[in-house]
Parts: C-alpha cells; structure tokens; sequence
C-alpha cells in the first residue's frame, strides 16, 4: 500500500507559501540593487530571477484551474484516465494539464540560467578553461530547454491528440507523457548537478579565513537541497503511490518544490549582505564600523603576493565584497609575477592572464556600475 496522496487544497497551500516567500526575497534583492547600491539598471541575473517567479506564479495559476474543476484531487489520476466530468469539461482539463508544463519548464531552467549570468561574473576572463566550461554549461541548459519544449509539442502530434478525447483517432499512445517525463527530469537533472559543481572549481583557487570558507560553501551548498528534491520528485512520481496509480496532486505537489525550492535557493546567495550587515552590527565591538582586516590587503597570483595600497579596505556597499585601494586615491600600482599580475588603479582592481594579456577584469563599486555581482577575494591560479 502506498502513501496516501495530499489534498488539493494542501498542493495550493503549498505553491502560495512558496511563492509569497520567493517573491519578498526577490523584492529584497531588488531593494538592494536599486536603494541600496543606487544601480542604474537591473543585471540579467535579476531580470532571469524575476522571469523565473512569474513563470512559477503562472505553473501554480494552473492548479488553481484544476482544483475548481474538480480535477485537482487525491483520487484523480495526473493521466485523467478516472477523472468523471463532461467531455467538454475533460478535454478542457486535458488541455490545461498539457499546457502547465511549458511554464513548468520555463521556471527550471529560468532559474539556471540566472545563475549561470552570475557565474560570468564570479569566472575571471584569465581562467579560460572554467570560461569554456561556462559557456558549455550555458549552451547546454539552452539546448535542454529547447529540446524539453519539442517533446512536449511534437512528440504527439497533431498537439491536439494530448486531449482531444471526441476523436479517438487523434489520441497518442499512453506512453508518451512518461517519455516526456523521465526525458525532461533527466535533463533538467544533469542541468542542476553540473551548475551546482561549477563554482567549486573556482573557490578551490580562492584563500579565505575559515568563517568565510564556511559561509561560502555554506551558500553554494543550498543547490544540493534543489537536488535533492528533484531527485525526489523523480522517485515519487516513478513508484506511484498504488501500482500504476499517479495521483494528480503528488504530481503536482512535487513539481511545485521543485521548481519552488530551485528558486528559492537561487535567491539566496544574493540576500548576504543582509546578513553580513547583521553580522557587521553585532560584531562591530570587535572588529570596528568598518569591518576591515587590516591596513593592507593582498592576492595571491600565480603564488606571487601582491598587496593594495595600506588604506585598503573591504567595500560593504557591494552585494559582494570586493578589494579597492584607498577612498579618493588616485594611484596607479602594477605588479607582474612570472605569469600574471594585478594593477590597482584608484578604486579599481585589474588581473591579468600575462605579460601581454590585454583582456582585464573589472569589478567596480555598485554605486558607479552595477556589473559586480560576485565577491573578490584572494585568488591563487
């Protein structure tokens, strides 16, 4: 005997919660992107995340369509094979059903690619392999989507036979949304493990105090909770709850935490300046207003150690830190290792590739430009 399904009601309760709780910590970031940092204009990143949520907010209007109708219930099966209404009532829950995916599928990957417009900021230009890799990643999601979206509008064609009951002739054999199903997680799946692992390779180069380790691998470490619950949705949806029965709700209750959790931990790394300001406030005893570390700061390039400027400080303003030399300094400072090296000018910093590299990486204050999205910190390459 397997689990009982949950209620429509309880699935509906569900997506609200969630997507209440997305909502005000996308408002939050947008906050600090705009009052906060004072930007000009919003980053992909942002415009991906908010995507994300009104595609979500349109798979979860869905349910509500199905629950007036009376399909949204522990006893229907998510194939509508027992669903008692009309035909017109049938083939028009049918169609919603089909439909509902596209959203469905625009959430997930919504929000990977958010990430990924992230990690072309957190990827220095001079580490071109993990750039190649990032590219890779991007037109792979890209692909994915895409071919996710095929499926569902070809694989049974014309469209219409995903519901169209009054002529049997149309309808597509039963397998097909099992197809699409295990075709669409498995991509979506291989998606999430390899945009979860790639900052690893670039905070493997990266010294740090041990909190601050901890707080980082801390946060890259929430996309292990999207896939856990993807995993989950998998297996749920595979075993049934009683022999080939697929309860609608467990469906679509599942698919709401996954596409739910996916976006709540893709907004959470960009909240952590909320709460490095709590941290500042209640630490600020010991460490001073300004949070510094020192008079100087230093990145390690190709294991040469190159210091800033002795006024030196960590910038707050940034929705992450970032290295700049003294306010109101104009000075110019270049140091080269055998490889690499780094060039301060003012309130900018610049690494890299090589003697005669011309590419260069900048990160500046968000209350000049809104490019930086990522923390620079010492890096080893």
């Amino acid at each position: 005997m397997g689990r009982s399904p949950p209620s429509g009601a309880a699935v509906l309760a569900c997506y609200g919660t969630l997507l209440l709780l997305a909502f005000f910590m996308i408002v939050a970031r947008l906050y600090l992107r705009i009052q906060i940092h004072k930007a000009r204009r919003l980053l992909l990143s942002d415009c991906l995340m908010a995507a994300s949520w009104c595609a979500a907010l349109t798979t979860a209007s869905f349910d509500i369509v199905f629950y007036k109708q009376g399909a949204l219930s522990p006893k229907t099966d998510y194939t509508l094979i027992n669903f008692d209404a009309s035909v017109e009532t049938y083939e028009y829950v049918a169609k919603m059903v089909w439909a509902s995916v596209i959203p469905f599928y625009a959430t997930l990957w919504l929000c990977k690619l958010s990430l990924i417009a992230i990690y072309f900021q957190l990827f220095p230009i001079f580490m071109v392999k993990l750039r190649i890799a990032l590219w890779v990643t991007l037109g792979f999601c890209i692909s994915s989507w895409i071919v996710s979206m095929c499926l569902q509008i070809f694989l049974c064609w014309p469209v219409e036979g995903n519901w169209r009951v009054s002529r049997p002739e149309l309808l597509c054999p039963g397998t097909v949304p099992q197809t699409i199903f295990q075709t669409g997680w498995a991509l979506h799946f291989i998606g999430s493990v390899v945009v979860f692992v790639l900052p690893f390779f670039v905070i493997h180069n990266i010294q740090m105090r041990r909190s601050m380790m901890v707080g980082v691998y801390g946060a890259l470490s929430l996309g292990a909770i999207d896939i856990a619950f993807s995993l989950t949705r998998f297996l749920e949806v595979q075993t049934g709850n009683v022999g080939d029965f697929r309860a609608i709700t467990t469906i679509e209750l599942w698919s709401c935490l996954d596409i739910m959790v996916g976006l709540i931990v893709t907004c959470l790394p960009s909240l952590r300046p909320y709460l490095r300001k709590g941290f500042k406030n209640s630490s600020a005893g010991t460490d001073g207003p300004s949070n510094a570390y020192g008079n100087s700061q230093s990145i390690v390039v190709n294991r040469k150690v190159i210091t800033s400027s002795t006024s030196g400080r960590w910038n707050d303003h940034n929705q992450f830190e970032e290295i700049v030399g003294g306010e109101g300094s104009s000075d110019t400072h270049s140091e080269e290792g055998q490889h690499g090296r780094i060039i301060t000018i003012g309130n900018d910093v610049h690494v890299g590739g090589g003697r005669n590299a011309s590419a260069r990486d900048s990160w500046q204050d968000d209350k000049r430009s809104n490019k930086s999205d990522v923390e620079l910190i010492q890096i080893k390459v």
